[in-house]
């Protein structure tokens, strides 16, 4: 993406109509709606070129996150600034991330260092952390996440978020409570085929698309909202059983 190599590790669509794709190693590439690529944004504006994830904020801004911490770029100034900085170790990074603009909650997913919440309110720059929540797999707690190490991100509806996790399986998460439901791999019917969830896609009619390391599931909720799990292989035709990501058919 660009002229330049790096693993492209995500992508987003401006409000004018641009694509942004942030790489491993040489930041950010621009292309217009056409194709035709416009600019890279590395270094000389990002505190990094290293960019495990994109998300689209408000007022014409992506919240960009590189090791050890979230910036903002504004698309209409062409700069950006710092969110938040973690200062943790283990090194957080921000394997995805979700903007819930209701809440104004940035939801930060990372690898070992489970969920992150951001409030958020606004500054002379754009954005300020206003505070920070924290929910992670808790050993004996059943109600807490799957695991810690969470791949990505989608809401169900305004109350709550579905998390897929590696080795933990998937997780409704409750905004509020903070509490989770969990589905995972015991071997029964009805259960999601793999503890390695990697993608989730909620569907029209409320049921949902999970790509794990063993195929694809579908899941479609009983009349108490619990869903059930028919997975799907290379027995059923697919290429591979490892599913990084999920489009839905507009056709």
């Amino acid at each position: 993406f660009g002229s330049a190599n790096g693993s492209v590790t995500g992508m987003l669509q401006s409000d004018d109509g641009d694509i942004y794709a942030g790489t491993l190693g040489n930041g950010m590439f621009v292309r217009d709606s056409t194709g035709v690529f416009k600019k890279s944004i590395n270094e000389n504006i990002l505190p990094s070129n290293q960019i495990f994830s994109l998300c689209k904020g408000e007022d014409n801004s992506i919240f960009v996150g590189s090791p050890d911490r979230i910036d903002v770029y504004n698309i209409d100034k062409g700069r950006a600034y710092n969110l938040i900085h973690f200062n943790q170790n283990p090194q957080i990074v921000a394997y995805y991330q979700y903007f819930d603009s209701v809440r104004n909650v940035l939801w930060v997913a990372t690898i070992g260092n489970g969920l992150i919440g951001l409030e958020l309110g606004k500054s002379p720059d754009g954005y300020k952390v206003l505070s920070t929540r924290t929910l992670n797999h808790i050993k004996g707690d059943e109600e807490s996440l799957g695991s810690g190490n969470v791949m990505h991100l989608t809401p169900r509806d305004s109350d709550y978020l579905w998390v897929s996790t590696l080795g933990g399986g998937l997780s409704l998460l409750d905004v509020n409570t903070g509490k989770s439901l969990c589905y995972r791999a015991d071997g029964k019917n009805g259960d999601i085929n793999n503890n390695n969830v990697r993608y989730i896609l909620q569907d029209d009619d409320g049921s949902i698309w999970v790509g794990t390391s063993y195929g694809i599931c579908h899941g479609v909720p009983d009349e108490d909202g619990i869903m059930s799990f028919k997975g799907y292989g290379s027995k059923e035709g697919l290429a591979d059983n490892t599913i990084h990501s999920i489009m839905k058919d507009k056709a």
